[in-house]
């Protein structure tokens, strides 16, 4: 026999059992016959010896009897834990395929995004969106994925470039103010885009004439927008099919830092985290009633269009330091805690009317290029204004002509700082702080229209300014 060859096991035959039956019928006869021989006399003597006889057979087989159930119990944890393990085993090797599947599903998924061809990408987009709706565990792997994708460089051929480097903030606000802009073309609708990139917005002209006829660049953006509709649908609990399973994915990080988004669109969502630093904008953007559980970042981030947050939540800090910002409306907006503006730009009227800031508000050295509204909104904590300037940025000499702020019932609820901005503050109703011997002092009162249009600022009270 070969090590190969399995092992021949013989089987216990038919009539070994009925030999066995023999052995012990033979045995009980002569154990019978024995008894009777040595104590059926009848005597005393005997009764007491075959009472005792009786006595440790009963013990023997009490004791066998044990023995045997002692064995039987052993067999049946032996058969329980072999079960387990089998039980456990299959378990594993279920997930182990299972991983392989996704793993594989995965590499197939990514290896299609990597396609020149714009249906084989929006094919693994779906691949992708299915896979992680079947496996929750990985849900955030799959969006950091789709993250990655929108991250990617993009720019169509005939996009302007300009890598000078800004000298400074100013230089970077007059850039800003007075883009140079090419045309180009999205579902019927044509888009402005300056220098520096993809920063665009929508014309509100068409210009047939000067729209992009690359047409891997059309298909390109329709993949991207593809990109962000999947994640807008599975971030935003409010719009969740009951039917067709639970569509939201709870507690997902967003880290689209430096990518280009085309229309985004985040109304009613809710994300635990996210990462939009130096991302451009393009077109008109949307982040109405959206959650953010933790920190938000925006800083050096640039919108080409309006963008609205009204209602939106931030429950932990924003970050939204030398953004620059069309049109932009954070009405009714509640910034749990800490929000920095600081260095912004808002090329357009900012809208914060009826917002509340629970931490501290930074706008130091904004630039509101339009004005900004401030109307009814609280400040619970700290809030910097310094070396903020509400300017009109369409003026030859924008620096000499202030533009508007509205602070109408404003409230103060700390120390609120407007050292060395300028500015013209138009009141519709009380403006006030509560901190003892400070107040909002308007000063260069001009009466037009009913309205006070005056210079704001926060100073000692009983201080001449």
């Amino acid at each position: 026999m070969t090590d190969d060859e399995p092992e021949h096991v013989p089987v216990m035959p038919a009539w070994s059992i009925w030999a066995g039956a023999a052995v012990l019928l033979v045995v009980g006869t002569l154990a019978v016959w024995l008894l009777l021989s040595l104590y059926g006399g009848g005597s005393a003597q005997d009764k007491i010896q075959l009472e005792i006889i009786k006595l440790a057979g009963s013990i023997v087989v009490g004791t066998g009897g044990a023995v045997a159930l002692f064995l039987a119990a052993r067999r049946q944890r032996t058969t329980e834990l072999d079960l387990a393990q089998k039980a456990r085993t299959a378990v594993a090797t279920e997930h182990d395929a299972t991983e392989r599947r996704v793993t594989e599903l995965y590499a197939a998924a990514a290896e299609q995004l990597g396609s020149d061809k714009a249906p084989v990408r929006m094919a693994g987009l779906y691949a992708l969106e299915r896979l992680g709706q079947a496996n929750p565990i990985h849900r955030q792997t799959i969006v950091d994925l789709m993250c990655s994708y929108l991250r990617m460089p993009f720019s169509p051929s005939n996009f302007e470039r300009d890598t000078s480097p800004i000298e400074n903030l100013e230089e970077k606000r007059k850039r800003e103010i007075r883009p140079r802009v090419s045309i180009f073309e999205l579902d019927g609708q044509y888009f402005e885009t300056e220098s520096p990139g993809l920063a665009a917005f929508v014309s509100r002209q068409p210009k047939p004439e000067l729209a992009i006829q690359d047409e891997e660049a059309i298909q390109e953006i329709q993949v991207r927008q593809t990109v962000q509709r999947l994640i807008g649908s599975h971030i935003r609990p409010s719009r969740q099919d009951k039917d067709s399973g639970n569509q939201f994915w709870e507690d997902i990080d967003l880290d689209l830092s430096e990518a280009t988004l085309f229309q985004w669109s985040m109304d009613q969502c809710c994300v635990r985290s996210a990462q939009f630093r130096e991302t451009r904008f393009v077109g008109g953007t949307y982040f109405v009633g959206s959650r953010f559980k933790g920190e938000a970042s925006f800083d050096e981030s640039r919108f080409f269009g309006g963008v609205t947050f009204k209602g939106a939540s931030f429950e932990g800090e924003l970050w939204s330091t030398g953004t620059v910002f069309d049109g932009v409306n954070f009405s009714s907006v509640e910034f749990f805690d800490g929000a920095n503006f600081g260095d912004a730009t808002f090329n357009e009227m900012a809208i914060f009317r009826s917002a509340s800031f629970h931490g501290d508000a930074s706008f130091r050295n904004a630039y509101f290029g339009e004005g900004a509204k401030f109307a009814h909104v609280d400040f619970y904590k700290d809030a910097s204004f310094d070396q903020a300037q509400f300017l009109d940025a369409k003026a030859a000499h924008p620096s000499e002509i202030p533009r508007e702020a509205w602070f109408g019932s404003c409230r103060f609820h700390s120390l609120a700082h407007f050292h060395d901005s300028y500015a013209f503050a138009r009141t519709t109703g009380e403006v006030w702080s509560s901190i003892p011997n400070w107040e909002a002092q308007l000063v260069d009162n001009e009466i037009e229209d009913n309205y006070e249009r005056v210079l704001m600022a926060m100073i000692p009270r009983g201080v001449e300014n």
